[in-house]
């Protein structure tokens, strides 16, 4: 799916509700905290966003959702506590790729570790922060 960034809360809220009634409905054990793959940043115009929640096995798909695998190898990683403005975290991310003349791939994700329904304090949510390496 494709927002502006002022859409990104809205999009992922609604795939993600998306997701669990389809894994609700499929009998798929969720595996890990959902998702964000960010495949492009645009400030000035649209992301493509693919919203994901992990299953164990593979999942069948059906209409817009569709499985796919984030595949094992390095990564740049960092844990993020705070609200869903993650801005500065990945701005230390860029500096640190760049310092140590690092090449990513065409994608980064997000996991959303603290779940905003059971943790209220905002300062305690865990976002953690991955861009995968060539």
């Amino acid at each position: 799916d494709s927002t502006k960034i002022a859409g990104i809360e809205d999009l992922l809220e609604s795939n993600y509700g998306s997701l669990m009634q389809y894994i609700h409905k499929s009998g798929d054990a969720i595996s890990g905290a959902p998702i964000a793959v960010y495949h492009n940043w645009d400030p000035e115009g649209y992301i493509r966003i693919s919203a994901a929640i992990p299953i164990h096995g593979k999942a069948k798909g059906k209409g817009n959702i569709e499985g796919f695998n984030i595949e094992a190898g390095r990564a740049v990683y960092l844990q993020h506590f705070g609200g869903y403005n993650t801005a500065a975290s990945h701005y230390i991310i860029d500096d640190f790729i760049k310092e140590h003349n690092l090449s990513t791939k065409d994608f980064i994700w997000e996991a959303y570790i603290t779940d905003p329904e059971t943790e209220p304090d905002s300062t305690k949510w865990q976002t953690d922060i991955y861009y995968p390496l060539k």
